[in-house]
């Protein structure tokens, strides 16, 4: 009985688009990141998790719902998969939404001196001395030369 009753209660705060389009859950139930929210007994569970669950069955542990549309307050099945948490992050890294190069807020350098460095590089200046010249340190240099950052 409370897998129907949270049925109703998942459906009375979902605006059902087409089978296609995201089914948005809604704005005032939502967490900080997008994802709605719901109580389900004492607990507060995102409701991408209850939609998945009534269509698909349990999720399994130590697996991820992932949205096949970027949307996190979609309820919609069809845009539901599980996956793991490298699935996720792979995700979020082909669809651009990863904080990477100037993006990312820690980033010291710009797009602009990385290719500098890049160019420097490509005129066989040692890599400590294109450290010294961009005020960066040595492994700066060589993480990016090797593509570990500012892989673009």
């Amino acid at each position: 009985m409370i897998h129907q009753s949270l049925a109703v209660k998942l459906a009375a705060r979902v605006t059902r688009g087409g089978p296609d389009e995201c089914w948005e859950f809604d704005p005032a139930s939502r967490d900080r990141d997008g994802y709605g929210r719901l109580r389900v007994g004492t607990k507060i569970v995102r409701a991408h998790h209850v939609a998945y669950a009534l269509a698909y069955g349990p999720v399994p542990p130590g697996t991820k719902i992932r949205h096949s549309c970027d949307n996190p307050p979609c309820c919609n099945p069809r845009h539901l998969l599980l996956g793991t948490h490298q699935n996720n992050m792979d995700d979020m890294v082909a669809r651009g939404r990863s904080l990477t190069g100037a993006r990312n807020p820690s980033a010291r350098l710009s797009q602009v001196q990385v290719d500098q460095i890049r160019r420097l590089r490509a005129f066989n200046m040692a890599p400590k001395v294109i450290a010294a010249r961009m005020g960066v340190a040595q492994r700066t240099v060589y993480l990016i030369l090797k593509g570990d950052t500012w892989k673009s």
